[in-house]
């Protein structure tokens, strides 16, 4: 069972004390908000040497602060400062801790409804991947960029299947289905908690013996019960940006570029040669057959530095590439977003 609390006894279906879940998350802002007014950051500890990610600029917290944020209440020396912080974190553990209980007890309501939110599938895995080595491989990233909810590993499952030719993946369809070669393996794993689960989505693309895992959430997740259940999106506070990942799933948004009339003996890294030169790439999909593994001679990608986005398409559109002409454009027209 997942959540943190000390439960008493199980909870009837209708029970008046379950409804309006989230009625004191306001409060929970509030507080947050509060902190926010402090400079957001922590105060170095002893032996810190305060100029650092944790230190706050107690100069700006004396002076008045922004229109609308009333001073009444903030602190006006360092001692203050701190014990307001600590009060600060006091509260935000207590409706943690709450809120891990009110889950706790919906899901003995309906014990298998965190189930899909807690699933992870894992495509483009060599043939040759065994459960074991997964499970190692992403156990260690997920605490290398500090993704786990609590102490030990998060996966609690870890199950392998063969990719045959044609097959549907999994039981993904539409836009959930990754794209794979004939004789690559897929995954599913399961985690013991939600936000672990959403924290491992922020992997997508990573590099598992050299190939970019493609990592999605499975056809019966629904993100309208999950949000009730945990955190739907990855933690922002990862540390994500040293590991240089290049996403398979590229969002629709104003800045997706289309690539056509590429060369269908190209691989991921030859079309990449082509983009990299323009800067670091957020996202990237070769689309391929999925019963053969072979590319349709067409891609999508979005940079991380959008302004760039008009640069890379007047360059490359109409680009000579062997005995054919590239097709480098917006993938979706204004107003279509």
């Amino acid at each position: 069972m997942e959540g943190g609390g000390d439960l008493t006894g199980g909870v009837a279906e209708g029970d008046s004390s379950f409804s309006h879940p989230f009625s004191h998350v306001p409060l929970l802002l509030y507080h947050t908000r509060n902190l926010d007014r402090l400079g957001g950051n922590l105060l170095p500890g002893p032996g810190e040497s305060g100029d650092g990610p944790m230190s706050a600029d107690l100069e700006g917290v004396r002076k008045p602060g922004p229109a609308g944020f009333p001073q009444e209440g903030v602190p006006g020396s360092e001692v203050e400062l701190r014990q307001h912080i600590d009060y600060l974190a006091g509260t935000i553990a207590h409706y943690r801790n709450w809120m891990d209980q009110l889950l706790a007890r919906y899901q003995l309501v309906n014990p298998d409804a965190a189930r899909p939110a807690k699933r992870i599938y894992i495509g483009n895995l060599p043939a040759t991947t065994h459960e074991a080595e997964l499970r190692h491989f992403i156990n260690n990233l997920i605490s290398q960029v500090k993704g786990c909810a609590g102490p030990g590993y998060p996966i609690i499952s870890c199950k392998l299947f063969p990719m045959h030719p044609g097959a549907s993946e999994g039981g993904l369809t539409g836009l959930h289905m990754a794209q794979n070669n004939a004789d690559r393996t897929y995954a599913f794993l399961e985690l013991r908690s939600i936000e672990e689960a959403s924290n491992l989505m922020a992997l997508d693309g990573v590099i598992f013996h050299a190939n970019p895992l493609k990592i999605r959430r499975p056809n019966n997740y629904d993100p309208g019960l999950a949000i009730m259940l945990g955190p739907v999106d990855p933690n922002p506070c990862m540390d994500l940006p040293r590991m240089g990942i290049i996403r398979t799933m590229v969002q629709d948004t104003p800045n997706k570029i289309f690539i056509g009339g590429l060369p269908c003996e190209w691989f991921e890294e030859q079309v990449q040669e082509l983009l990299l030169p323009f800067g670091r790439l957020l996202a990237f999909n070769l689309v391929k057959d999925r019963a053969t593994g072979n590319s349709k001679g067409y891609a999508f990608c979005e940079f991380v530095d959008t302004s760039v986005t008009d640069v890379v398409i007047q360059a490359l559109n109409g680009r000579a590439v062997g005995t054919k002409f590239l097709t480098v454009k917006r993938a979706l027209s204004p107003g279509s977003v």
